[in-house]
């Protein structure tokens, strides 16, 4: 595990909650993963090895 993400916005509080989260760009070689709940885990640790894979966007 890498980390849980948490997200929020007083405008909207108690009318709308945060449905489940997303990688959108970036993921290169899907090297992490996001539950619906927000947890961030490593997906592909070869995408991370650095001697392989030198450039991470």
């Amino acid at each position: 595990m890498v980390g849980d993400v948490a997200a929020s916005d007083p405008e909207i509080a108690g009318i709308f909650s945060v449905t489940g989260y997303a990688i959108t760009a970036g993921n290169t070689d899907n090297a992490f993963a996001i539950s619906a709940a927000g947890r961030l885990t490593v997906n592909n640790t070869d995408a991370l090895n650095f001697e392989a894979n030198s450039c991470s966007a």
